[in-house]
């Protein structure tokens, strides 16, 4: 069940610049004053009506935000950010009575955060 919020492990093969990840690759910590793109993928599945979102500092960062009106397998979003150095971000899905398994083991529907420096 992920009602109020859980947040998504990501691979452990990140290719990071500026950007450090605690130790269950759930909380990635920027290390450079900027403006930042961020994208995410998220694949489950099966399709779900789950919501999904980028936390800032513990907050929903509200141009990351999909809440999807019909059961999806995919989520997909990107949104452009001024961060400081010590934000942290992290990818979540909530709003769920439920479980939600991500597509394992295809490397084409691999779910992922990306932060990229502009």
């Amino acid at each position: 069940m992920i009602l109020s919020g859980t947040d998504i492990p990501l691979p452990n093969d990140q290719q990071l610049n500026n950007v450090n990840v605690n130790g269950g690759s759930t909380t990635f910590t920027v290390q450079q004053s900027g403006t930042y793109e961020l994208e995410y993928h998220v694949y489950l599945t099966t399709p779900l009506l789950v919501n999904s979102r980028i936390m800032l500092n513990g907050t929903e960062l509200p141009d990351s935000v999909i809440v999807p009106v019909t059961a999806m397998d995919h989520l997909t979003k990107k949104a452009t950010v001024n961060l400081n150095a010590g934000d942290t971000l992290s990818l979540q899905l909530y709003n769920l009575l439920g479980v939600a398994i991500l597509t394992p083991g295809d490397p084409t529907k691999v779910t992922s955060l990306s932060i990229t420096k502009k």
